[in-house]
């Protein structure tokens, strides 16, 4: 009896100091541009000219950011990704850039972004950027 006791206080102890609240297992997806309604919670974006940014994060460190398609113009930018579970940060570094139809350019970029991961669910995923100055919430829903 005494060792359940011990073992339950390790256990709710290490739970308690240790537990985030974001599961990091839902990150490596792809995501749509999505907006925050009065409950805090990722929805649908509505209609817009260009239609919404794409983030797609894969499990082998690959990460592309598209751009709306504006007639015909914009880009995709593409590199690798790294997650900071301990102050639930990801930075973006970004090495190459493609154009859409009207701009069909591909050039070799480097360009950094970092964001803190303010909320991220099965279906949902918030970034704030972090790295330019200006306080930007990015919201997501899981692309279906």
């Amino acid at each position: 009896m005494k060792y359940l006791i011990v073992l339950f206080l390790l256990t709710t102890t290490v739970q308690a100091s240790g537990q985030s609240s974001i599961d990091f297992g839902q990150f490596i997806n792809s995501w749509t541009q999505g907006k925050i309604d009065q409950n805090g919670n990722v929805i649908k974006a509505g209609k817009s000219r260009g239609g919404s940014y794409q983030l797609n994060i894969n499990s082998d460190s690959r990460v592309i950011f598209r751009d709306p398609f504006t007639c015909g113009f914009g880009q995709e930018r593409n590199g690798k990704w790294t997650l900071n579970k301990m102050d639930t940060t990801v930075t973006f570094i970004f090495s190459k850039s493609v154009g859409y139809i009207n701009s069909p350019m591909t050039s070799n970029i480097n360009e950094t972004e970092i964001y803190k991961i303010k909320k991220l669910t099965s279906d949902e995923l918030i970034l704030k950027k972090l790295s330019d100055g200006i306080e930007r919430i990015v919201p997501f829903i899981k692309t279906k």
